[in-house]
């Protein structure tokens, strides 16, 4: 795989063993739905591959079997399934498959314009037996401006020979969706055969449209697949499969498929399959021209506000990792309120397609402050789940709301509670990203109408989950922080850390007659200013305990252990792991990045120093953190490090795991390290703080922050910081130290 410095990926080499990696690298999607960036024929190499189309947040459920159950486990997993592929085309030269098998492939190279959001698959075949020679090209969009619909265009053009007939086969492919088993708890593995065994026609008046109807079994989710062609062919009996025959001369030959992919969740009491019939016609009568021009300019319009300029000495590969980054975010997320992103986005079932904490910690951080509206869009879906966590909570024994661990429909779907339901930080995390939001666009009408409730509920369960040490104060106890190999510990300082940020947002953003309609008393206000004043966090003068018992424990030298062990968690069982001190991501430093102002820089760097050596960095969330962290330090090298690491997670498969799909926090992280590392960005309720460094192997670097509704643009060089107001009304900002108004 090759990276243009600007703006495109493109892949040229036949490779077995990295192809499925590409195909997660250059999925096309739109928020709605994806699909990964496999071949439209298999046969054309010998590369294993895993195609799959994607619907955000449509999803089958399975009994979750315990050997020894309890109360409020769950009883059932969610996991997003792999929907019939749209892209399938095979084609026939004279009746001779073109395939690897029949011919030569050459020049084959598929390429993804980041700029434009097109894909593009381009190869040279030559007949084994005819010597017949073509130029394949296939350019495909996920449409961000029609949600529902993918669009392919083929051109054919002979290269060597002057008459041929040419055989098009394409397809709606319902078969080999079901992931494969695995022990990687990364992977899913729920079965869609039987879904698809019971899979209905579509039934259309038009008889050019080929496609399929299903619903789900336990979920009772309903989905259609159609598809449509600008040129007239045969549709098979079970309207599967459209295939034409045509006459190949000098001339190219040029055909247009249009698909349509739509859930019933979609429908607003009109007929599915009309409105899929509707905007098939609608599609295939604007063209594909029209519809990549149409995506073109969603992208200009993506990249004016979002876009990151970096110029370095020596790492010209920043520029393109950052815009893949911000271009997969864009292709994963939720745009409707009622989905979020995964953490696989669009490109895998990887993880069962769940949203975790990931989303308000690493991702809604960048919509927020660039394209505020899918943030928004983003905490709806979790507010549109708050019943659910509710549930959650009283049936676990406590008040208030507990937010799922990874859900798609709002319940809890992990059966593994110490490295889940025990994560209660997930609610500090949610309420973190509500208040980044309500900072940054000064939303009262949505802190009315849906963040206060959320705050609330959310604090509730905190004041019922914690208890009142004698001695330390408010205590929270039997907790999991984001380090997942050290479970179930009392005072989790990143979660005692958050909480008391939450509890501190809502008592002094708010007062109690704003709460009061929830049901909040005065004595219940008292208890969260009390619990946020004397929150718990264990100290050691200005090293920090990760939890009360971390530092007890004997440490584990990663240095000297077998490096094919890792990731620890394939490899050793979980209490190996939790009696050691051994960490999987970043921990007590996260909260360091998050709220560097709660921290001295003493204790930042002897805390960094400290945990950095026991950390393990097996999930991709991890080393933006630290490198966040690291850009405080008088030592740039760790720095630069560690931003090197974080932003090639996918663009070289350093986690081994990209063939199972992207990861979307990963990206959202990178995004962080430029903003929360280099710019320093802060935003209280009334002032946005901007304090830039410029790292020694940097020359400067340019990006967007939309503040209270107006857009500035930052730019860092070696000359200094300056900021300009690109639209809205004049704002103030503290630059590095001192108040301007732009």
């Amino acid at each position: 795989m090759a990276i243009n410095e600007n703006w495109e990926i493109y892949d040229n080499e036949l490779s077995v063993s990295d192809n499925q990696t590409i195909e997660s690298i250059l999925t096309v999607g739109n928020g709605y739905f994806g699909m990964r960036g496999a071949y439209e024929d298999d046969a054309i190499s010998e590369k294993s591959t895993t195609h799959g189309a994607y619907i955000n947040g449509f999803y089958e459920t399975a009994p979750i079997t315990y050997g020894e159950q309890a109360h409020g486990y769950p009883s059932e997993r969610q996991s997003m399934i792999s929907l019939p592929d749209a892209s399938h085309i095979s084609l026939q030269l004279d009746g001779i498959p073109v395939d690897h098998n029949h011919g030569e492939i050459t020049d084959n190279i598929r390429d993804l314009s980041m700029k434009t959001g097109l894909m593009t698959h381009k190869f040279v075949w030559t007949g084994k037996l005819s010597g017949k020679k073509i130029q394949v090209s296939f350019r495909r969009i996920v449409s961000h401006v029609r949600k529902h619909i993918f669009a392919i265009q083929m051109t054919v053009k002979p290269v060597n020979f002057k008459r041929g007939i040419l055989s098009i086969k394409s397809t709606i492919d319902s078969d080999n969706l079901s992931a494969h088993s695995s022990d990687d708890p990364r992977v899913s593995e729920i079965n869609t055969d039987e879904i698809m065994k019971h899979a209905r026609q579509i039934n259309t008046q038009n008889d050019q449209i080929i496609g399929l109807s299903f619903t789900t079994q336990r979920s009772d989710l309903s989905a259609m697949v159609g598809a449509i062609h600008n040129l007239d062919g045969k549709v098979s009996n079970n309207q599967k499969i459209w295939q034409s025959q045509i006459l190949i001369d000098q001339q190219p030959v040029r055909m247009e498929k249009f698909a349509c992919y739509f859930d019933t969740r979609e429908s607003h009491g009109e007929s599915v399959s009309e409105t899929v019939v509707a905007e098939l016609e609608k599609s295939k009568e604007a063209g594909f021209d029209a519809l990549r021009k149409e995506q073109a300019n969603y992208m200009r319009l993506f990249w004016h506000d979002s876009d990151i300029h970096i110029a370095t000495n020596y790492h010209d590969d920043l520029q393109m990792a950052s815009r893949f980054a911000l271009f997969q975010l864009l292709q994963s997320v939720g745009k409707d309120g009622k989905r979020g992103i995964s953490a696989k986005g669009l490109s895998s079932t990887g993880y069962d397609g769940h949203y975790f904490w990931d989303t308000e910690i690493y991702i809604i951080p960048f919509f927020t402050m660039t394209q505020p509206q899918i943030a928004k869009s983003l905490l709806t879906n979790r507010y549109n789940q708050l019943s659910h966590a509710t549930e959650h909570a009283m049936d676990l024994g406590y008040r208030g709301a507990l937010f799922p661990w990874r859900t798609i429909n709002g319940e809890e779907s992990s059966a593994y509670f110490p490295a889940s339901t025990a994560a209660v930080h997930i609610n500090a995390d949610i309420m973190f990203a509500l208040q980044q939001y309500y900072y940054f666009t000064d939303d009262e009408h949505f802190m009315r109408q849906y963040g206060l409730k959320m705050l609330v509920e959310a604090s509730r369960f905190y004041l019922s989950y914690g208890s009142w040490d004698k001695e330390k104060g408010f205590v929270i106890n039997t907790v999991t922080g984001p380090d997942e190999y050290t479970a179930l510990v009392n005072n989790n300082s990143y979660t005692n850390l958050m909480v008391k940020n939450q509890l501190e947002f809502l008592t002094t953003s708010f007062d109690l007659s704003q709460v009061a309609r929830f049901g909040v008393t005065e004595k219940e206000w008292q208890q969260f200013e009390m619990a946020a004043k004397q929150m718990f966090i264990p100290r050691e003068d200005n090293l920090i305990g990760q939890d009360d018992s971390f530092l007890s424990k004997p440490k584990l030298d990663l240095k000297t252990m077998d490096k094919s062990k890792f990731p620890l968690l394939m490899h050793y069982h979980p209490l190996f792991l939790y009696q050691h001190q051994v960490l999987k991501q970043a921990d007590l430093i996260l909260a360091m990045a998050l709220m560097p102002y709660r921290f001295t820089n003493e204790q930042q760097k002897i805390n960094y120093e400290y945990y950095e050596p026991l950390t393990t960095h097996d999930s991709s969330l991890s080393r933006c953190a630290y490198a966040i962290a690291a850009s405080r330090l008088p030592d740039q090298d760790a720095f630069d490090q560690m931003l090197q690491s974080s932003f090639k997670t996918d663009l070289t498969d350093s986690q081994n795991n990209t063939a199972n799909g992207i990861h979307t926090a990963s990206m959202g992280g990178i995004w962080l390290v430029i903003l929360l590392g280099l710019a320093h960005v802060q935003a209280t309720e009334n002032k946005l703080i901007l304090d830039p460094i410029m790292p020694p192997s940097w020359n400067a670097y340019v990006v967007c922050i939309q503040y209270h509704g107006s857009q500035i643009k930052l730019s860092v060089s070696e000359r200094g910081s300056h900021v300009t107001l690109m639209h809205g009304l004049p704002i103030k900002v503290q630059l590095n130290g001192e108040i301007v108004q732009f």
